[in-house]
């Protein structure tokens, strides 16, 4: 007998919201400020990337958040923002390295 119309809505949905997950995750952990070309993204808009990927994964914490946004600025960039990064299971904080 044929499928009602919302069982395959739902296998439907269920496999959309498990790839949507897998792609988010997959972008999560490469992004970087730096493009294999070495071309520098915006700091703002790495900051919107990484929250509009945040949304599509299951679940996001602020404390991921900020880790990512540390993990994936440029090395020098995030060597004068964060002299000494302190990253805890609930927060993440530095001081200012003074720029040279």
């Amino acid at each position: 007998s044929p499928w009602p119309l919302s069982r395959v809505v739902e296998g439907l949905h269920q496999f959309v919201t498990k790839t949507s997950a897998r792609d988010a995750e997959y972008k999560w952990e490469r992004l970087r400020q730096e493009n294999e070309n070495g071309e520098l993204m915006d700091v703002a808009a790495l900051a919107r990337e990484i929250l509009t990927i945040a949304k599509l994964r299951p679940i996001t914490t602020e404390w991921e958040l900020k880790k990512k946004l540390v993990e994936a600025l440029h090395r020098e960039i995030a060597y004068r923002v964060a002299e000494h990064i302190e990253i805890d299971d609930e927060s993440v904080s530095w001081r200012a390295r003074p720029a040279c």
